[in-house]
């Protein structure tokens, strides 16, 4: 992935040390980090799951912001002082109506940082999209967008990027399967857009 254009928008890959990859923090620095997951995309099964992990995944996502929207929430929390003030899980995340995680993102996003973070966001739409151009059977499956900032120090910033890329494909017609095959999107753009629209 550092040879396509989200190279900018995923985290620095420093090597393997004792079995363990090594990437960047994106939380480095800050003394209360506000973090927050979205898991992006409407497909998170990859081409060699089982006809069973591929059942339990869609049932469990049925009726979720998933399925409507490619967008759902995985884990938010606020910090100030290093303890956590407002903090939503995966299963609250599984359960949200799109107006109740729009409630959530603006809870989470103050409104100071919220001008650059759509900026990122927007930076990591158009660089999945020239991937997408340049590389037609990239596909993400169950990946992220993270978001990060610092609640004792807004003035540090906000940083977001792509993350988990265990069932990610440069190319799916390198495991036999068709980039054209309409069962094989995974509607990250989709996704991504509408965090975008949550945002703003």
């Amino acid at each position: 992935l550092e040879k396509t254009p989200l190279s900018s928008v995923i985290p620095k890959f420093y090597g393997i040390h004792d079995g363990c990859i090594i990437i960047s923090d994106l939380s480095a620095g800050f003394s209360s980090p506000c973090l927050a997951d979205f898991k992006i995309g409407t497909r998170h099964y990859d081409l060699q799951a089982t006809k069973e992990k591929i059942q339990g995944l869609i049932e469990k996502q049925k009726g979720s912001t998933t399925d409507s929207h490619g967008i759902r929430l995985i884990d938010a929390k606020t910090r100030k002082n290093g303890k956590v003030i407002n903090g939503w899980d995966k299963k609250q995340g599984l359960k949200f109506s799109f107006d109740e995680l729009k409630d959530v993102v603006k809870k989470f996003v103050p409104e100071s940082l919220k001008a650059d973070l759509l900026l990122q966001i927007q930076i990591i739409l158009g660089k999945i999209a020239q991937t997408r151009k340049e590389n037609p059977g990239f596909r993400m499956y169950a990946g992220s967008v993270l978001i990060a900032y610092d609640g004792d120090h807004l003035e540090k910033g906000v940083r977001a990027c792509l993350i988990d890329f265990a069932h990610t494909y440069l190319n799916v017609e390198n495991e036999g399967a068709k980039a054209d095959d309409p069962s094989l999107e995974d509607n990250i753009l989709l996704g991504v857009r509408t965090l975008i629209n949550l945002i703003s």
